[in-house]
C-alpha cells in the first residue's frame, strides 16, 4: 500500500510487440486517492483494473493512497496512454456553490502528503480541510490557482502531461457519469448530468484527450475495451462495454469542446436506483490508436431539433399550425405518436398529422382553429424512431395562444342554421346590450376579429366581432355542434 510505483510486466495478449518490430507498451495509471474508511475497497477495486490492463497486454503503474499526492500522480500520469481514477468527484452543478470553481471541481481528490502521520493513522484520511488535497481542472491544466489555496500548496506545477490521445476513464467518482451524491433523494436531471459530464470531460479534452469515459458500473469492462480494440471508434467501444443501452442513450453536441459529443444515459445502477451511471465525451469515431474510424452501429437517437410554436409561447396564433423538425428522418410520425393536447379540458385537439421525409418534418392542422388565451400541450411518443430503431426520447412541451387576432382583411365565417345571439359588452365582460338573430341556410358573413372576451368563460369558444350581416357590430360565440367543422359559426 506504501509504495508509490508498482509497475508490471507486459502480458503476452493483444498489445504484446510484434516480432517484427518495437511497440511501446500501452501505459495505464490508475490513481488511488483518499476516501477515508472506503480507501481499502478502492484499492482492491484498483488493482482488479490493473489485473485487466495487464491481461489486454498494458504496462500499469500504480499511485495508491497514502502515497497519491499531486507530485507523485503528475509523474505516474506522465506519458499514459490511459488514466484511471478512483476517488472523490467534485462535479458542477452540485448543491455547494452556485458557480463553478476551477481550482477545486472536475479533478482529483488527493492525499496532501504521502505516507502515513500522526495527524492521519491510516494515510486514507478525506477531511478537506486537514488530509484531502482537492485538484481541480486548474491544477490539472497547470492554470493559476487562488493564492493562499489549499490547491496553491499543494496542486500547483500542473500541467499533467499524459501521451497524445490518451483516454481518461473515472471510476465511480460523484459527478462523473453525470450522477450526484444522493440519488436516492434528490435524483439528477437530464440537464444536470449533461453539465457535469460536459464540464468533467472538458478539461481532459482540452489537454489532447482522445475520450473521457465515466461508470460507476462497468469501469473494468470500458478499460478492457478500450485496451483491446484499439482502432474501433470510441462510440462502439462505448457501446460495447458493461452498462450500455441504446434504449436509455442520449447524444449532444459537446457545449464547450468543439467537434467532440457528450453521452449521457439514465439507467439502473446501485442499489437500483435511476439515475446517470455511464457517460462518454469525446469525438465517437476517434480511435485509441488516434485515428478515426466509421462506427458500426448508429447509436444516435433522434432529437426535435425546432417546433412551432416553441416552448414556452404565451402569444400563439389561435389559427397555427404545429411544425416539428426532427434530426434525421424518422417514421412512426402519426396520429397517436403526434399529440396535441388542451390543457384546460385535458383532451386531445382534433386534427391531422403529415410528415415530409425530405425535410423530416411532421405537421398537425387541428380540425379547427385554436382557442383564444388557451394552453396547448404537444406530445411526441417513442414509437417515433430513425431507420435502425433508435426511439426518439419521448418528449413534450407547451404553449399559449394569444387572446385576442385580429384579420386584416377581414376573414369569412359561415353560419349554419340555427339561433345565435349578439352582444355588446362594457369593460370587463359585463353584457351591455343583446341582439337576436335565426339563420335558416347557411350564411357567410365578414369578420374583424376573434378574441377571448374577459369575464366570459374561456371554456365555451371564441368570440367572433362581425362587420357585415344582420349582426355587423356584434360580438357573436362559436359553439360546438353537429356541422361537418365542429363549430358553428366557421371560420373560413
Amino acid at each position: 500500500m506504501g509504495s508509490l510505483l508498482v509497475v508490471a510486466t507486459m502480458q503476452a495478449g493483444a498489445l504484446a510487440p510484434s516480432v517484427h518490430a518495437t511497440v511501446e507498451p500501452i501505459k495505464v495509471t490508475i490513481i488511488v486517492g483518499p476516501v477515508g474508511a472506503t480507501t481499502a475497497n478502492y484499492r482492491s477495486r484498483a488493482d482488479t483494473l490493473a489485473a485487466t490492463a495487464e491481461a489486454a497486454g498494458a504496462v500499469v503503474t500504480k499511485v495508491y493512497s497514502p502515497d497519491a499526492t499531486w507530485a507523485n500522480v503528475m509523474t505516474a500520469v506522465n506519458g499514459a496512454n490511459v488514466v484511471v481514477y478512483l476517488g472523490h468527484g467534485n462535479g458542477f452543478p452540485n448543491p455547494y456553490s452556485a458557480t463553478l470553481g476551477p481550482e477545486r471541481v472536475d479533478g482529483w481528490g488527493l492525499n496532501r502528503v504521502a505516507g502515513i502521520d500522526p495527524a492521519d493513522p491510516t494515510g486514507d484520511g478525506d477531511n478537506w480541510s486537514t488530509n484531502l488535497a482537492y485538484c481541480g481542472e486548474a491544477a490539472l491544466e497547470g492554470k493559476p490557482l487562488p493564492a493562499g489555496s489549499p490547491q496553491a500548496t499543494y496542486c500547483a506545477g500542473g500541467p499533467i502531461t499524459p501521451a497524445p490521445a490518451w483516454v481518461m476513464i473515472y471510476s465511480n467518482a460523484c459527478y462523473t457519469p453525470g450522477a450526484g451524491e444522493t440519488e436516492s433523494t434528490t435524483p439528477t436531471s437530464e440537464s444536470t448530468a449533461l453539465s457535469r459530464v460536459a464540464n468533467y470531460s472538458r478539461p481532459a479534452l482540452a489537454l489532447n484527450a482522445g475520450a473521457y469515459f465515466a461508470s460507476d458500473i462497468g469501469s473494468g469492462s470500458v478499460l478492457d475495451k478500450v485496451l483491446r480494440n484499439r482502432d474501433l471508434g470510441f462510440g462502439d467501444i462505448f457501446s460495447m462495454a458493461s452498462g450500455f443501452s441504446a434504449v436509455a442513450l442520449r447524444t449532444f453536441p459537446h457545449p464547450t469542446s468543439a467537434g467532440d459529443q457528450v453521452w449521457i444515459q439514465r439507467t439502473s445502477g446501485p442499489g437500483g436506483i435511476q439515475s446517470y451511471w455511464y457517460a462518454f465525451g469525446g469525438d465517437p469515431t476517434q480511435t485509441p490508436n488516434g485515428g478515426h474510424a466509421a462506427l458500426s452501429g448508429d447509436y444516435i437517437r433522434p432529437t426535435v431539433l425546432s417546433r412551432t410554436p416553441a416552448a414556452g409561447v404565451t402569444t400563439a396564433s389561435m389559427s397555427t399550425t404545429v411544425t416539428i423538425g426532427f434530426s434525421e428522418p424518422v417514421s412512426g410520425v402519426n396520429g397517436t405518436s403526434v399529440r396535441v393536447r388542451d390543457t384546460l379540458s385535458g383532451g386531445l385537439y382534433s386534427g391531422t398529422v403529415t410528415y415530409d421525409p425530405g425535410t423530416a418534418t411532421a405537421t398537425f392542422v387541428g380540425a379547427f382553429p385554436f382557442q383564444p388565451a388557451r394552453r396547448y400541450q404537444v406530445e411526441l411518443s417513442g414509437a417515433i424512431g430513425d431507420s435502425v430503431g433508435n426511439p426518439l426520447l419521448a418528449t413534450s412541451w407547451s404553449w399559449t395562444t394569444t387572446a385576442w387576432e385580429v384579420y386584416s382583411p377581414w376573414r369569412s365565417v359561415r353560419f349554419s342554421p340555427a339561433s345565435f345571439t349578439g352582444y355588446r359588452f362594457y369593460t370587463g365582460g359585463v353584457v351591455a346590450a343583446m341582439k337576436a338573430w335565426v339563420v335558416t341556410a347557411d350564411t357567410v358573413v365578414q369578420v374583424s376579429r376573434r378574441a377571448r372576451i374577459p369575464g366570459q368563460p374561456n371554456v365555451s369558444g371564441a368570440w367572433y366581432f362581425l362587420e357585415s350581416g344582420p349582426l355587423a357590430g356584434w360580438w357573436v360565440r362559436e359553439r360546438w355542434s353537429n356541422t361537418p367543422a365542429g363549430f358553428n359559426p366557421t371560420l373560413l
